[in-house]
């Protein structure tokens, strides 16, 4: 009997790391790569944007400091393998700590965590990235702001964890918001943690700075809230309009039940709650961010319902069918298809649903393309820079909220081209642009195909990707 205790009190952990056990999908993963790759062969961060043609030379202040090096090793040690196993590590971190806020919900757990998971999963299935770091950020900063209340010494860790968090993505700043919204609580609740709280929210934003881009990481969150990503890129579009009355139902639910708890940090809640469902609201990115923050919510305000429930039979009967039939399922059906992508560079590009134009990397590699600047679809930039690192690409996924000296976004210039909007070709000049590799049945596609006399010339049609080159005598005019 106690074996079979000691392992179902560690199964859920093997559950989790084999349901995050993911391929890397992310479209981001190539030049994340590349930025780690510079690290570690020169000592140094990159800070001049070599990647693109277009920008070329931009000083980007981006809060990937550890992040990248970190991937980077991790796929020289171990390859996509090793990616993928990383990913299942951090969702076992993030559960640990989740279980840690309710230490007493030891059957609960597992079923609230998956429900949070579930409704975020547009991010988590993407594999390991550096947003991953922010989830387990804020559901750290929850846990620790939790135990501060009875021990005032927990604050002096936030600034040791902002100077980590800061260096592995931008979403450190909502950690400092749930300090600040925990400040102004205990102001009207408990004056004398009040500054404590002030001072290890200050202190912390200033540890924010310890990077190799200083405070101007600052300035690179704001350039995300100022331009409009949601008209620009996928994940920063709105959820559904079903996502949508679900997280306003659940807000106003979650708040009214706060206020009408004992709970003493009912301000912090509903800021938090607030702030959280806002953000989801408007990009479907930030949907785990507010499934973690309403489960813990909902685990407050019902905390002594849970605890009785959690006494009785029915909890042990739904996590035990869970990891019964949860963990054979994710061994036998989810292990091989995220390990089929993991063997092989050519199996990565075939297999991962991202659609990458396979055969035409291959064309360039075997006509040995070097230093040629090629306009390619968006949402291949960061894989072309990994697989064919020889040539320059017009963007990337790092581009959008950069900002141009008209004031455009890079992917609103991007978009001007591909949908061959009135010049069209003077831009491609202007960046002197040697091949295109573009989609099948795009309108630059269609245009080129209808019109001939263009300047560029098609040298590959494949079922993905087009390549045009430039004619020579145009490049000689």
């Amino acid at each position: 009997m106690k074996k079979i205790e000691k392992i179902l009190k560690y199964l859920p952990f093997v559950f989790i790391f084999l349901l995050f056990f993911l391929a890397p999908i992310d479209t981001d993963l190539g030049w994340h790569l590349r930025y780690g790759e510079y690290f570690w062969q020169t000592g140094e961060f990159l800070r001049e944007n070599t990647l693109t043609y277009f920008l070329k030379n931009y000083e980007w202040s981006n809060s990937y400091s550890l992040y990248q090096p970190l991937v980077f090793g991790i796929w020289k040690l171990s390859g996509l393998t090793g990616i993928a196993a990383a990913s299942g590590i951090l969702g076992v971190l993030i559960f640990w700590i989740f279980g840690k806020i309710n230490p007493r919900l030891t059957k609960i757990n597992l079923p609230l965590f998956l429900a949070a998971v579930f409704f975020g999963w547009n991010v988590f299935a993407l594999g390991f990235r550096a947003q991953i770091f922010s989830i387990l950020g804020v559901v750290a900063t929850f846990w620790l702001l939790g135990k501060s209340v009875a021990n005032r010494k927990l604050l002096f860790w936030f600034p040791v964890i902002f100077i980590v968090w800061a260096n592995f993505h931008g979403g450190f700043v909502l950690g400092l918001l749930l300090l600040g919204f925990f400040t102004v609580n205990s102001f009207f609740t408990d004056r004398k943690n009040s500054l404590p709280l002030a001072a290890a929210t200050i202190i912390s934003t200033a540890a924010a700075c310890a990077n190799p881009y200083g405070c101007n990481i600052f300035a690179e969150a704001w350039q995300h809230v100022e331009v409009p990503l949601e008209n620009l890129i996928a994940e920063w579009v709105p959820p559904s309009p079903l996502a949508q009355s679900l997280i306003i139902t659940a807000v106003v639910i979650l708040i009214f039940g706060i206020w009408q708890s004992r709970n003493r940090e009912k301000i912090f809640w509903s800021l938090a709650l607030a702030a959280f469902a806002f953000l989801a609201f408007g990009a479907k990115r930030h949907l785990p961010i507010f499934a973690f923050a309403g489960i813990l919510a909902l685990a407050e305000i019902f905390a002594e319902e849970f605890q009785k429930i959690e006494s009785g039979k029915f909890p042990a009967l739904v996590r035990n069918l869970l990891l019964i039939f949860g963990v054979p399922f994710l061994i036998f059906v989810n292990l091989p298809a995220n390990l089929a992508p993991l063997r092989s560079a050519e199996n990565y590009c075939h297999n991962i649903p991202r659609n990458y134009p396979c055969e035409a990397i291959d064309f360039l590699a075997a006509r040995k393309t070097v230093g040629k600047n090629i306009f390619s679809q968006f949402e291949w930039g960061g894989f072309l820079e990994w697989q064919l690192p020889q040539n320059r690409y017009f963007v990337d996924g790092r581009m959008p909220a950069w900002s141009t000296e008209n004031g455009k976004s890079p992917y609103t210039i991007y978009l001007e081209i591909i949908q061959a909007r009135r010049g069209w070709q003077n831009l491609l000049a202007e960046y002197e642009t040697d091949l295109l590799l573009i989609d099948r049945g795009t309108f630059l596609d269609l245009e080129l195909q209808k019109n001939k006399n263009l300047g560029w010339r098609e040298i590959f049609r494949g079922e993905r990707g087009v390549i045009y080159e430039k004619n020579s005598s145009t490049s000689n005019e």
